[in-house]
């Protein structure tokens, strides 16, 4: 039950993670998530729990399910955050250039 708890805290610290740095990079030129950043590792640290936890949190078909639901957010959360990021800059140089 335990494992269960941390699963959830995961996805949310997760979620509120990709959700702060979409924001940082909306409102900031020049805001990026390079390998270096403290968020790529809390990002990484914060992925690993997750799957961890699934791991010893569910049992038998739930696990599958809640393994593959969490590898499929936290893929979409890696592909979010560079996809937000070149828009901003792409919006910022069309502005600039006009």
């Amino acid at each position: 039950m335990y494992w269960r708890i941390c699963f959830v805290w995961c996805a949310l610290a997760l979620g509120v993670l990709v959700l702060g740095h979409v924001m940082l990079a909306w409102n900031s030129p020049g805001y990026e998530l390079d390998g270096s950043h403290f968020f790529t590792y809390l990002f990484r640290l914060l992925a690993l729990c997750g799957f961890v936890s699934v791991a010893f949190g569910f049992t038998g078909r739930s696990r599958v399910v809640a393994l593959a639901g969490f590898a499929m957010a936290t893929a979409a959360c890696v592909l979010l955050t560079p996809l937000f990021h070149y828009r901003l800059l792409d919006s910022i140089r069309r502005g600039i250039w006009r």
